[in-house]
């Protein structure tokens, strides 16, 4: 039987530390989810700054959104993240 979420991916997040209201510095963390890559026909689609991109590559997960996160890696590629949108019973993870 196949898997249908056969690849493990890293991803790189950005947390910001805020002290007393201040804001205390960055670092960035990795975070592993398991989903499926696919590379596939054009879409063109809305980044959550307004921005038109267009994009093929997308990974489908079934892990809640991790706010701050800015790449991910699978099969040691790096793709930046476009946009992660949340559906009913999966997520979504367009990449660029």
């Amino acid at each position: 039987m196949v898997s249908r979420r056969p690849h493990t991916a890293t991803l790189d997040v950005n947390v910001v530390t805020v002290t007393n209201g201040e804001y205390a510095g960055t670092a960035t963390t990795n975070s592993s989810i398991t989903g499926r890559l696919e590379i596939g026909s054009v879409k063109r689609i809305k980044t959550t700054t307004g921005d038109t991109i267009e994009t093929g590559k997308k990974f489908f997960t079934n892990n809640e959104k991790i706010d701050g996160a800015t790449h991910l890696t699978v099969d040691g590629v790096k793709y930046s993240i476009v946009l992660w949108q949340v559906l009913q019973t999966h997520s979504v993870i367009w990449l660029d």
